[in-house]
């Protein structure tokens, strides 16, 4: 639906969670919160944007690499450092997809 307004479309990957923090999940029994899950899913939103011809930021794979208890507020929501770089890496990505900008 997006690309009948733009060309110029990008995909961008969930986050890794925290798994100490949400097994079991702190809210309640609705919802279950795990990095193995979210891979799953982002396996599917990056099939997704390859097949409809868009771009695909995942950020996933880096944050996969860092203490997430510095940049993830509970587990599953960034923090302010968290957003802050979530930013920078999109920027980045942007520029290098995106060059003319």
């Amino acid at each position: 639906m997006a690309s009948k307004y733009s060309k110029k479309i990008i995909f961008i990957s969930l986050l890794p969670v925290n798994d100490d923090l949400l097994d079991p999940n702190p809210w309640g029994d609705e919802g279950v919160f795990k990095t193995s899950i979210v891979d799953q899913f982002n396996k599917i939103i990056k099939k997704t944007s390859i097949d409809s011809g868009c771009n695909f930021i995942n950020l996933f794979e880096d944050w996969r690499l860092i203490d997430l208890t510095n940049y993830l507020a509970d587990g599953l929501h960034p923090n302010s450092k968290g957003h802050e770089l979530m930013f920078n890496q999109i920027i980045e990505a942007f520029s290098g997809i995106y060059q003319d900008y």
